[in-house]
């Protein structure tokens, strides 16, 4: 038996095929289940459940720390950095991170991008602000992009 690229492929289709029909069913089960009971959250509620997530979570902190740990072991002498973020939302986790380089005196050109042009909004607002108190150090561009 001889094996070519296209009969690789196929085989590799189909088995792909195979995959996501077994996820549309399993899908389709669990949402078939009469004890399950689907409730949707408006604005408010989703931001309470999300204030509660995060208060007991420390995840930011943590990437935070070990992105900075990282730029003090690889890169402690660079002085000029650019920074893209891609879903960078209303910039949770950039502005705390920003805001370390350049208490270190870093000079920072960054660039975020996000579908929500709210959170944009928001990450643009404190970007301004930080402009402000780091002239020369400091330029970026948010962009809402859809993906």
């Amino acid at each position: 038996m001889t094996l070519t690229n296209d009969s690789f492929t196929d085989g590799f289709s189909d088995s792909v095929g195979t995959l996501e029909s077994l996820q549309k069913s399993a899908i389709a089960y669990l949402f078939s289940d009469p004890r399950l009971q689907i409730v949707k959250l408006n604005d408010q509620e989703y931001m309470d459940c999300q204030i509660a997530y995060r208060s007991q979570q420390n995840e930011q902190e943590m990437m935070l720390e070990a992105t900075l740990q990282a730029i003090d072991d690889k890169m402690s002498s660079q002085e000029d950095y650019s920074i893209l973020s891609i879903g960078c939302g209303s910039g949770l986790f950039e502005k705390p991170f920003l805001e370390k380089l350049l208490s270190l005196n870093k000079t920072i050109h960054f660039v975020g991008i996000d579908p929500n042009e709210a959170e944009c909004v928001k990450a643009q607002e404190w970007c301004d602000k930080i402009r402000i108190y780091h002239t020369g150090k400091f330029n970026f561009t948010i962009n809402t992009v859809g993906f």
